[in-house]
């Protein structure tokens, strides 16, 4: 998976050039009949990834903006990709209302990147194995701290530096907590050490949902959505792993479970999910694979 930043989707895959930096597309650019789903209720949370909408129960509260006045968007860089956006786009990016956070094939990339920026800049004390990084002068190698290169000056510079959430302490516990418990199939590792882009964007999601006061099962329910729009093939193989393996519909499945190291790292997803369903349908033993690495 790519560790560079913002690309406007179409039809197909993109490779865009903005300002000698290539950004190169995703996986998840194929438009089909969209159904807006509340995740609080949904039950398809796994089975449809990337082919409709989901209301979530965050709210834009004007992050972007705060990102943009904090310098983790440089103002000048970011002109270069303001003509590109949708007008849909625009007022995403420039949302300082209560509007819920809807997300679509169609602007999926846009919040994946705005939580992104949000996930690597906002305050927490208890991000010890990225903090580590950074005291032993190794942060910048990561694909989510490298890779974010349209903040003014480096980008480790705004590394959990703005409180842009205003989070108590307490609050940035929980976040690390939580994100120690979510994983992603293009690496082994949870949300906390947020090594690439989708790993950044989800410690924005958690972030985000903590500050709004959502229950931990809502931001599971809520994470689990996102990560079916950023790897809808591997959580469409999850949906048939647990249909066939463990006889649950995809609303019997606990989000929490979906999300652990078990069947979402990269090990875990290719030795519990990919491999049986391998296996199932060719006995002789091809091995599964996780998916797209986005680490470095």
């Amino acid at each position: 998976m790519n560790r560079f930043l913002f690309f406007i989707f179409g039809m197909i895959l993109a490779i865009v050039l903005i300002g000698g930096v290539t950004y190169i597309g995703a996986n998840f650019g194929n438009k089909r009949e969209l159904t807006t789903t509340n995740l609080s209720n949904s039950e398809n949370l796994i089975n449809t990834a990337g082919s409709y909408s989901f209301e979530t129960n965050l709210k834009t509260l004007g992050f972007s903006k705060e990102l943009t006045e904090n310098g983790v968007f440089d103002s000048g860089k970011y002109q270069l990709l303001a003509g590109s956006l949708s007008v849909e786009e625009r007022k995403i990016f420039e949302s300082s209302g209560n509007e819920k956070i809807i997300i679509t094939p169609q602007n999926n990339q846009l919040y994946l990147n705005l939580l992104w920026g949000l996930g690597l800049a906002q305050e927490n004390i208890y991000l010890e194995e990225l903090k580590n990084l950074e005291n032993q002068g190794r942060l910048g190698q990561l694909a989510s701290t490298g890779g974010w290169n349209i903040a003014q000056g480096d980008a480790t510079l705004h590394f959990i530096r703005h409180n842009i959430l205003n989070l108590s302490l307490e609050q940035q516990r929980r976040v690390a907590n939580i994100a120690a418990t979510i994983y992603r199939p293009c690496c082994g590792n949870s949300a906390r050490f947020a090594d690439c882009n989708h790993g950044m964007a989800m410690l924005g999601v958690v972030s985000l949902a903590v500050s709004q006061g959502l229950s931990d099962e809502e931001i599971y329910r809520t994470a689990l959505g996102f990560n079916s729009l950023w790897f809808p093939s591997q959580y469409d193989q999850m949906a048939q792993y647990f249909k066939i393996f463990e006889k649950k519909e995809t609303n019997q499945v606990n989000p929490k479970t979906a999300l652990s190291a078990k069947f979402s790292s990269g090990q875990g997803f290719s030795q519990n999910v990919a491999k049986p369903l391998v296996l199932l349908n060719n006995p002789s033993g091809a091995s599964g694979s996780g998916g797209d690495s986005c680490s470095l």
